[in-house]
């Protein structure tokens, strides 16, 4: 490799693997969204793309080795590590518009990828006081405060087409929001209390279907199921996490410093605003 301008520069393409080559060209971004995990979640859509009919509620994750989507009514999930981030969906480019760092507590300061802090998310007191029909209002309910939640789970299930698929032990990442947070946020609260690592007990993990006018959604369900002994294979892959979150973490600051510096300083704005006015292009 040759080192220029401090990047490393691929010396020999032809001795590249595809997967080295994708992180060299810029493609695999070590900071991507999902820190290279597969990514647990529930259902909700009723068919894919190739006409299958999915059911709505299962918990779902894509097999790594086969490429497929596999659905449980439940999933056995031993949970390693718990950790908080806000992030801005944007459905009109169906991308994050913006995300933070991810945070083992709540009361930490939570640089975002926009140069700001927490998406644009304002104290609860705060938000309370804007009128429910303005756009700040709408922006505030687009900010979500996730639970980012890394582990193993294990589904034993079926594919798209109905077919009976498994996944074991899968190392996985999964964002926990809405009508869920409470419950898994409850569910290792109680954990603490007992005083019993996360990391040495095996939960339930189900869905409930809930119901808003028309709207019909699921929310996560949580339990006890069995307790679990940490190995050294267990504490290999919590180390891997961890290097994941410092790698997602530094790629939101490099985003957030960017930002910053594309973003004029007030004494710049005021400077220009006096100009304009002196020179009359106001």
């Amino acid at each position: 490799m040759n080192k220029t301008n401090g990047s490393i520069l691929p010396a020999d393409l032809n001795k590249m693997s595809v997967k080295d080559l994708m992180k060299f060209t810029g493609q695999a971004d070590d900071g991507q969204e999902e820190v290279g995990l597969p990514r647990l979640s529930i259902n909700h859509s009723a068919e894919d793309d190739e006409g299958n009919s999915l059911p709505r509620g299962y918990l779902a994750v894509r097999n790594p080795k086969t490429s497929e989507i596999v659905f449980g009514e439940t999933a056995l999930l031993r949970p390693f590590i718990r950790l908080f981030m806000y992030s801005f969906w944007d459905n009109e480019t169906e991308t994050f518009s913006s995300q933070t760092i991810q945070l083992n507590t709540l009361n930490g300061v939570f640089y975002d990828s926009t140069g700001g802090e927490r998406c644009g998310r304002l104290p609860k007191i705060e938000a309370e006081k804007l009128d429910p029909n303005s756009p700040e209002y709408a922006l505030q309910k687009n900010v979500k405060c996730n639970q980012v939640v890394y582990g193993r789970v294990t589904i034993d299930g079926i594919n798209a087409k109905g077919e009976k698929s498994i996944v074991e032990n899968l190392p996985v990442i999964w964002y926990v929001k809405g009508v869920s947070f409470i419950p898994i946020a409850d569910f290792i609260k109680g954990l603490n209390k007992q005083k019993k690592p996360m990391w040495e007990t095996f939960a339930e993990v189900g869905t409930v279907k809930k119901k808003k006018g028309s709207n019909t959604f699921y929310g996560a369900t949580i339990k006890h199921k069995s307790n679990a002994e940490f190995s050294p294979d267990d504490k290999d892959l919590m180390q891997h996490f961890f290097d994941g979150v410092k790698a997602f973490n530094d790629s939101i600051l490099r985003k957030h410093r960017e930002a910053m510096k594309s973003t004029p300083k007030e004494s710049d704005v005021s400077l220009g605003e006096s100009l304009d006015s002196e020179l009359g292009t106001n």
